[in-house]
C-alpha cells in the first residue's frame, strides 16, 4: 500500500509567525495608536533624559510649555492669513462658485413665487440672486441700508414698504394696513416676492397668516404655521389680530388674481385698493 503523499517541506509560513516577541512588544506600544498632532511630553525630553529614566522632568516640562505658546502664537497667524486669503479669494471668484446663505427665518410661502425671512443682509444677497426676486415688501419703518438698497437697484427689485406696527401688549396692526400689506402680495405681477420684517417672526407671520385666511387654510393651520416661525417667542396679541382678520376685504384680489374660485358671495366691503410702494 502507499503512503499518503508528503506536503512539500518548503511550504510557506504565514505571515504572523515571523512576529517577534520584541515586535510584538513594539506594536503594543500605547503610543503607537495615538491620534495623529498629539505629542508625548518625552518627545521634547533630549536624549540624555531619555537615557536616564531618573533624570529631571522639569526641562521637558519648560521645553512643551514654549512649544505650546509656539503653536498657539502660530495658530493665530495661520488662522489670519487664511482670513486674509478667504477675502483675497471672495474678491475674485466668481459668483456662482461662491456658497450662499439665506437670511434667518427664511421660508418658502408659495413655492417659486412667494418667499418670507427674516432683515436680508449683505451675506445673504447671493442666495436671494438666486430666487431672481422681481419684488421684496418690507413690514417695517426703519430706514434702508445703503447696501440692501443697492442690491435691488442692482438687481432691479422693486421694492415696496407697508409699515405694519408690533403687536407688543396690545393690537397695534389695523385691518387697513394688513389689507394693504397684503395688496401687494397677492399681486402676481410682482412675483417672485420676498416678504420681510425684521426677524421675520412676528409682523411677517401675521402677514402670512392673514394670506392663508383669504386662500381659506383652516384657521388652525394657519396658527400653526405662525407658531412655526415665532416660537418660542410667538405673542398673544398676534393670534388675536389674526383671529379677527376680516378677510373678506381683500378676497376680490384673491379672486381677480385666480387664488380662489370666484364663485363666492361679495362682500359689500370689497373695494379696489391704492398700496404704498416704494422704489429702490
Amino acid at each position: 500500500m502507499s503512503s499518503p503523499p508528503q506536503e512539500p517541506s518548503n511550504r510557506v509560513a504565514r505571515v504572523d509567525s515571523f512576529l517577534t516577541d520584541a515586535m510584538a512588544q513594539g506594536l503594543e506600544h500605547p503610543w503607537r495608536s495615538r491620534p495623529r498632532g498629539v505629542m508625548r511630553p518625552s518627545d521634547f525630553v533630549d536624549k540624555e533624559n531619555v537615557k536616564d529614566p531618573g533624570a529631571d522632568t522639569t526641562h521637558a516640562v519648560a521645553v512643551t510649555q514654549v512649544a505650546c505658546d509656539e503653536d498657539s502664537s502660530a495658530s493665530a497667524v495661520s488662522t489670519t492669513a487664511e482670513s486674509s486669503r478667504r477675502s483675497s479669494y471672495e474678491a475674485r471668484c466668481p459668483e456662482r462658485l461662491m456658497s450662499m446663505c439665506p437670511p434667518s427665518n427664511y421660508g418658502t410661502v408659495l413655492d417659486g413665487q412667494l418667499y418670507r425671512s427674516s432683515y436680508p443682509q449683505p451675506e445673504n444677497f447671493s442666495f436671494l440672486k438666486s430666487l431672481k426676486l422681481k419684488s421684496i415688501l418690507t413690514l417695517v419703518k426703519e430706514d434702508i441700508p445703503e447696501p440692501f438698497e443697492r442690491f435691488m437697484a442692482d438687481n432691479k427689485i422693486e421694492h415696496f414698504r407697508v409699515h405694519l406696527p408690533a403687536n407688543k401688549g396690545k393690537v397695534c396692526m389695523t385691518q387697513d394696513l394688513m389689507v394693504q400689506a397684503l395688496g401687494v402680495v397677492l399681486n402676481k405681477a410682482n412675483y417672485p416676492l420676498l416678504v420681510h420684517c425684521n426677524k421675520g417672526k412676528h409682523r411677517t407671520g401675521c402677514v402670512v397668516a392673514c394670506l392663508d385666511k383669504v386662500l381659506a387654510k383652516p384657521l388652525k393651520e394657519a396658527k400653526e404655521t405662525y407658531h412655526t416661525y415665532a416660537d418660542p417667542k410667538a405673542r398673544e396679541m398676534d393670534e388675536k389680530f389674526i383671529d379677527g382678520f376680516d378677510e373678506r376685504s381683500i378676497l376680490w384680489l384673491a379672486r381677480a388674481q385666480g387664488f380662489v374660485p370666484d364663485d363666492e358671495p361679495r362682500s359689500a366691503a370689497s373695494s379696489p385698493l391704492k398700496t404704498q410702494s416704494q422704489t429702490a
